[in-house]
């Protein structure tokens, strides 16, 4: 999703934001892959919605601007989630390399 760029989606502002999962399996695929993300997705879910019945589904990502961090030279983003427009989710990501891909 981040590195691909797939799936992205105008939303008004200069931060990138993502249709991240538009079904419940597609969702479920995820978390069976041990994405550590969607394993809390998940968790946040499951009392909402079946995760067992392939409906449709509504996860989007923003990946906001870099926080820069007071005497360091680390660069964090905050990558927040919003699901079925109902509930929120916020991962603090550190920038550990830059890669040439």
């Amino acid at each position: 999703m981040l590195r691909g760029g797939q799936g992205q989606i105008w939303a008004g502002t200069h931060d990138l934001t993502f249709e991240h999962h538009k079904t419940t399996t597609t969702l479920r695929r995820s978390r069976e892959a041990d994405c550590s993300i969607c394993i809390v997705l998940v968790n946040i879910l499951r009392h909402e919605v079946d995760l067992l019945e392939d409906r449709p589904l509504s996860v989007s990502a923003r990946l906001s601007r870099p926080l820069k961090q007071d005497g360091t030279n680390e660069t964090r983003y905050i990558l927040d989630f919003r699901l079925e427009k109902k509930f929120t989710r916020i991962f603090l990501l550190k920038e550990i390399g830059k890669s040439g891909h």
